[in-house]
C-alpha cells in the first residue's frame, strides 16, 4: 500500500511506554534508530506525548528526527487518558494521515481502523497466567489482547516460546505469527571500557564493595528475588563466600519491601545492596565488575539482561523456564529458579570453577553476536512490505 506521495505510511504507537518503568522503552528507542535507515520508501508517523517525544529524540541522538511525531497531550502515567486516546483519537489521526500500517505492542483495542493493517508485537504474556497481575488488569488485558490478535494481519513474537504460547492459548493461524528476536545495545554493553575506570566509577558514585553477585530485573514475584536471597544465605553460611549481592530494579506492587524484609529476617542485610532503576550507561559498569550475573525469571518471553551481562564478559546463571534457555542457549549455567538449592549450587559452581567460568564468559561473548537491533528492524520492514520469503 502507498500513500498519496508514493510512500508507505507506518504509524508507530508507544504511548504506553514509560522510561524507567517499561521494558519496551529500549525496543522502541532502537526501532526509531534503525527503521528509517532500512527503507526510504516508508514514512514513519509516531504517536507520542511531549514527554516521550523529548525522551526519544534525546536518546536516539537525533536519528528520530527522520520520523514525524504526533503529540497527544496526555501524561505518561494517566492510564485512562492514554487508553481513551489510543482507542479513539489515534485511529482518527491514522485516517487523516492515510496510514497504511499501524504498529504497536499495546493491548488496547483501536476502533475504526478497518482499512489500516495492524501489526502487533507481543512482549508479555503474564495476563495468561492467573495470579501474575491484579484481576482487573488480567480481565482487561485478556479481552484487549484477544481482540488485538484477531484484528492484526501479523503478530510479532519475540521468541519461539512466545510463538508457541500464542498457538496454545489463541485461535490463530501459525502463518500470521513471525518470530523476530529482540537484542541488546552493543554500543553500550561491551568490554571496551578499561576495568580500572569501571572500578573507579563504581567506587566514586556508589561506594560499592567488591566482589559482588549481580541481579538486574524488576522486583516482582515471578523474577524470584526471594529465592535468590535465600540461596545467597546458603552460600554465605555453607560456603562462606566473600561476595555481596547487588540487586538493581524498580519495585513492582510493593514486592521490593517483601524482599528487603526477607533479607532482614535471614540476617544478611549487611551483605545485600538495593538500587532502583539505573540508566544503561550506569548499569554497564555493574555488569562489567560483577563476579557473575543471576537471572531467575520463571515467566519470560525473551530476557535482555542476561545478554547484556554476556556482552560485558560476565558469566551468567539463568533460569530453565519459559524463553530464558532459548535465549541464553549453552552460554549460561542453567538452574531451577524455584529450587533454592539448585540456585545456590549453580552460583557456587560458577564462582569456584575457574575453567567453567571462563567457558561461560567466552560462550556468552559469542552468543550475543546472534542478536542485532538492525536485523530486527530489517525483518520488521519485511513484514511491512508483506515479504514472507524469509
Amino acid at each position: 500500500m502507498k500513500g498519496a506521495n508514493g510512500l508507505m505510511r507506518v504509524a508507530i504507537d508507544f504511548l504506553s511506554t514509560i522510561p524507567g518503568k517499561s521494558g519496551a522503552v529500549g525496543f522502541w528507542r532502537n526501532m526509531l534508530r534503525y527503521l528509517p535507515e532500512i527503507d526510504k520508501d516508508i514514512e514513519y508517523i509516531v504517536f507520542s506525548s511531549p514527554y516521550l517525544t523529548n525522551y526519544y529524540k534525546a536518546s536516539t541522538n537525533g536519528v528520530a528526527s527522520d520520523v514525524t511525531f504526533v503529540e497527544l497531550q496526555i501524561e505518561p502515567e494517566n492510564k485512562f487518558a492514554r487508553i481513551l486516546n489510543q482507542g479513539f483519537i489515534v485511529p482518527k489521526y491514522c485516517k487523516k494521515f492515510g496510514v497504511d500500517i499501524h504498529f504497536t505492542n499495546d493491548h488496547t483495542p483501536f476502533h475504526g481502523m478497518d482499512k489500516t493493517i495492524e501489526i502487533f508485537k507481543v512482549t508479555g504474556l503474564q495476563f495468561l497466567y492467573n495470579g501474575q497481575l491484579e484481576w482487573k488488569r488480567t480481565v482487561y488485558q485478556r479481552w484487549g489482547f484477544n481482540r488485538k490478535i484477531n484484528r492484526s494481519r501479523f503478530i510479532i513474537a519475540n521468541s519461539v516460546y512466545t510463538k508457541n504460547e500464542l498457538l496454545k492459548n489463541c485461535q490463530i493461524p501459525e502463518a500470521r505469527i513471525k518470530v523476530i528476536y529482540e537484542s541488546l545495545d552493543h554500543e553500550i554493553f561491551n568490554t571496551r571500557k578499561e576495568m580500572h575506570e569501571v572500578e573507579s566509577n563504581l567506587k566514586k558514585k556508589y561506594n560499592i564493595d567488591f566482589p559482588y553477585i549481580l541481579f538486574v530485573s524488576d522486583i516482582r514475584p515471578y523474577k524470584n528475588p526471594v529465592n535468590l536471597v535465600k540461596a545467597f544465605k546458603i552460600l554465605v553460611d555453607k560456603y562462606c563466600i566473600k561476595e555481596k549481592l547487588v540487586m538493581i530494579g524498580q519495585d513492582i506492587g510493593g514486592h521490593k519491601e517483601k524482599v528487603k524484609n526477607e533479607v532482614k529476617n535471614l540476617g544478611i542485610d549487611s551483605m545485600v545492596i538495593f538500587y532502583d532503576f539505573l540508566a544503561q550507561n550506569e548499569l554497564v559498569d555493574f555488569y562489567r565488575k560483577a563476579s557473575l550475573f543471576v537471572y531467575l525469571s520463571s515467566l519470560e518471553t525473551f530476557g535482555i539482561p542476561p545478554l547484556e551481562a554476556m556482552a560485558c564478559g560476565t558469566p551468567v546463571v539463568a533460569s530453565n523456564r519459559t524463553a530464558v534457555p532459548e535465549i541464553v542457549a549453552d552460554a549460561a549455567c542453567i538452574v531451577e529458579p524455584e529450587n533454592i538449592e539448585s540456585i545456590a549450587d549453580g552460583i557456587f559452581q560458577v564462582l569456584e570453577d575457574y575453567k567453567f567460568r571462563y567457558l561461560l564468559k567466552e560462550r556468552g561473548i559469542e552468543r550475543v553476536k546472534n542478536f542485532s537491533w538492525q536485523k530486527n528492524a530489517v525483518e520488521t520492514v519485511k513484514l511491512f512490505k508483506c515479504d514472507l520469503s524469509w
